[in-house]
């Protein structure tokens, strides 16, 4: 997957280049166990920065439920069903609880969950804005870095929860106070098991839609560049997020938060994977937020995280 042409373009100008419910995850028809994974090989910890904005509700295709009735809430994905402007997520999730993006994020975590070794760990960073979170995140566990995986996968079905259902999010896409956590965590994260072995670190971006909130927290609706469109089509638009702000004299959010990813690799030695929970054709920086273009992908199955995992050495 590569940045299409006009974003690719955009950044080198602005000079970067079933039923509702709590039961638990269905990965019965992809879980592994730990002894897939090579004996031999580094101990890792997995850093999972997790979208938990209003649009993890919708399925990847963008399409949303309001009043009974099937929407395509998301503004320029491809389209199949009357759009509806204005979809929010615990207004508008998705009819089909196993078809959201929030519970197949969190079934292709759980997946990697299950193939995590002893040695291995994880920490999940959780991002929204509008949730009450400090800097917009949580951590999951509260803890911090964990190996037990029922631990792990406790705190990660609660995770971004929104009245207690674990499928059901809201807020905005708060991408780059995502990345700046990560920075946080990393910085006070051991480097070496208690036994002396080097972790190697592997960061996970799982995200939906573009990066729309400032690094100061405020949303930007993009009047400045996309008046034409309402402020919830802005929103949901990559053109209308990447590039400098005259009027608010900074960076939008998306080239913010590629600015971050580029900080966090060049600070710490760290694999950064991106997944895309979304069929939309248009390119939202992933490609340049992963450590290289074949890093970043799109998402395809419960298994990939798993899979990435099985690939290291």
């Amino acid at each position: 997957m590569r940045p299409t042409s006009a974003l690719r373009t955009a950044l080198i100008a602005c000079g970067i280049c079933t039923t509702l419910g709590l039961g638990a995850l269905d990965t019965s028809a992809t879980a592994r166990t730990s002894t897939d994974a090579p004996p031999d090989s580094q101990p890792k910890q997995y850093l999972i920065i997790l979208d938990v904005s209003g649009s993890m509700s919708w399925n990847v295709d963008g399409e949303g439920t309001v009043s009974n009735i099937d929407y395509q809430c998301e503004w320029d994905a491809p389209r199949d069903l009357r759009y509806k402007d204005g979809c929010s997520g615990p207004n508008s999730f998705w009819r089909v609880e196993n078809e959201r993006r929030i519970y197949l994020a969190k079934q292709m975590v759980s997946n990697l969950i299950d193939v995590m070794r002893p040695e291995d760990r994880m920490e999940i960073i959780a991002f929204s804005s509008g949730r009450g979170y400090s800097g917009n995140t949580t951590i999951a566990p509260a803890s911090g870095w964990e190996s037990d995986h029922d631990a792990l996968k406790a705190s990660l079905l609660t995770v971004g929860s929104y009245n207690a259902n674990p499928y059901i999010t809201n807020g905005g896409s708060a991408n780059t106070f995502g990345i700046s956590k990560a920075q946080d965590a990393l910085a006070v994260a051991p480097t070496t098991t208690p036994e002396g072995a080097t972790y190697r670190t592997v960061v996970m971006l799982v995200a939906d839609g573009p990066a729309n909130i400032f690094a100061n927290g405020t949303a930007n609706t993009a009047r400045d560049i996309c008046p034409s469109l309402t402020a919830s089509q802005a929103q949901n638009t990559a053109t209308c997020q990447i590039g400098y702000s005259e009027t608010y004299k900074m960076d939008r959010p998306i080239t913010q938060l590629i600015s971050a990813a580029a900080q966090l690799k060049q600070t710490y030695a760290v694999d950064l994977y991106t997944v895309t929970m979304t069929n939309k054709t248009e390119d939202m920086g992933m490609v340049d937020v992963a450590s290289t273009p074949a890093m970043a992908y799109r998402y395809t199955s419960p298994d990939m995280l798993a899979q990435i995992a099985a690939s290291y050495p």
